[in-house]
């Protein structure tokens, strides 16, 4: 199983680096430990995606918009389609379990070898450098894996960590984690009630502005509210639940809304016993929120919960890497001369300790990539959530499509090493980046 480029990690971001790299022509393996690819979006029931576009300027293209595309065309997505909550600019209502076969396809005709249910249990490093990884299988055999260059996809650091690369975990100083999610789907649903509540009353939203006069009645149907509804439940306990609001999505399906409202912080996305701990306490606020949606929402009154997603995870462990990636340079739109992908989402941090939410709008800004380069061991690329950045700009660079984006860079920059025989850390980043030009990537 060696390979030119090994990707430890099958979500949304390791399976844009695994194809990028194997369509710019390197010998690629993706190792996961589920027995599918798509990481949130798939097996948390992450969406719709957000992060595509920032004002009117699609931010995202290249492998991820191919596979909007392909979505689409299965009848399995929506589109890009303006988000009438005025936050993300478009958002894009995909089905996870479409999703999920797609990857499978896009992997197959990519030419990407992958091993499902293997865990990460061990490193081999040669005198700073990466050499190979060790997995464990559920029968307790074990393989070892060397490559010329590895990526890190987990989404957690996990290998880097294990590499001994400096990493640094959020609560470690004064930004506690932000909070797990578990996302459920609900079917039955009939949205026009829903649509009336909103022109009816619409100071109890949050909204776009051109919703906010209710003279415009709401399409495809995005919910954050009913403040009024979720403060009383509060008061007589049939909303126990630390949310300030109802936060859901209509699914791809007219009938079906994705429901992304509850809380559960204090728990650290990786440490094993949190994660099982905050899996509990998950489930036990889906039951509360759907209940609440059937007795006290009208138009949920015969929805009955489709799926229950694993527990979302927004924030863990981050590599120390050769550049951090900080909120001033969001805010500022900063664009680094190296570049390799572009992101526009809105800072989105949720109360650790609270119900609330804090927000705020970011121009487009570029993404460098010294922060997929960990300090301290060579070898390795860091793609996803985990690359070097500071705790607000996490907040943003966090989203799918952004991950999407760093995943395509990582892949197409490891197959170059490889090519090269060279380490990530000594990439002519010119290079990297008129590869990505001609692969169709906003950098």
């Amino acid at each position: 199983m060696d390979s030119d480029v090994v990707v430890v990690g099958a979500g949304a971001s390791g399976v844009c680096a695994a194809i990028a790299a194997s369509r710019t022509g390197a010998r690629v393996l993706l190792v996961e430990r589920r027995a599918f690819p798509g990481g949130a979006s798939t097996a948390s029931l992450v969406g719709p995606l957000m992060g595509f576009w920032n004002g009117e300027e699609q931010i995202v293209r290249g492998i991820p918009d191919e596979i909007v595309n392909r979505l689409v065309e299965m009848g399995a997505s929506r589109g890009h389609l303006r988000d009438p909550l005025g936050f993300c600019d478009r958002l894009t209502p995909v089905d996870p379990v479409a999703l999920r076969l797609l990857y499978f396809e896009m992997l197959a005709e990519a030419g990407v070898r992958c091993l499902w249910g293997a865990s990460l249990a061990g490193v081999d490093v040669c005198a700073g450098r990466l050499a190979a990884v060790r997995f464990a299988f559920k029968d307790g055999t074990t393989a070892s894996v060397s490559a010329n260059v590895f990526i890190d996809a987990t989404g957690d650091a996990d290998l880097a960590a294990l590499s001994g690369a400096e990493c640094v975990l959020p609560g470690e100083g004064s930004d506690a984690p932000q909070p797990m999610t578990t996302i459920f789907t609900m079917r039955g649903v009939d949205f026009d009630p829903v649509r009336d509540a909103i022109m009816r009353n619409p100071k109890n939203f949050y909204l776009a502005p051109r919703y906010e006069s209710s003279a415009e009645r709401m399409e495809y149907v995005a919910v954050s509210g009913y403040y009024k509804e979720v403060r009383r439940g509060g008061e007589d306990g049939s909303f126990a639940v630390p949310r300030d609001r109802l936060l859901f999505f209509q699914g791809v399906r007219d009938d079906e809304a994705c429901v992304n409202t509850t809380r559960i912080g204090g728990f650290r996305g990786q440490v094993g016993e949190d994660i099982s701990r905050a899996q509990d306490e998950g489930v036990r606020q889906v039951f509360v929120v759907a209940d609440f949606l059937k007795k006290r929402i009208a138009g949920f009154e015969r929805a009955w919960i489709d799926r229950v997603g694993e527990i979302g995870v927004r924030e863990s462990r981050r590599i120390v890497a050769r550049a951090t990636l900080c909120e001033d340079d969001l805010l500022s739109g900063r664009v680094f001369r190296s570049s390799v992908a572009i992101g526009g989402y809105p800072i989105d941090v949720h109360s650790a300790d609270g119900a609330g939410l804090e927000t705020a709008c970011v121009p487009r800004y570029g993404i460098p990539f010294e922060i997929m380069l960990p300090r301290g061991i060579e070898g390795l690329l860091v793609t996803g959530r985990a690359v070097g950045m500071t705790h607000l700009a996490a907040a943003s660079v966090r989203i799918t499509a952004t991950a999407m984006a760093l995943g395509q860079a990582a892949g197409t920059a490891a197959a170059l090493c490889a090519f090269g025989g060279i380490m990530p850390s000594v990439l002519d980043v010119e290079r990297l980046q008129d590869r990505l030009d001609r692969d169709g990537v906003v950098f």
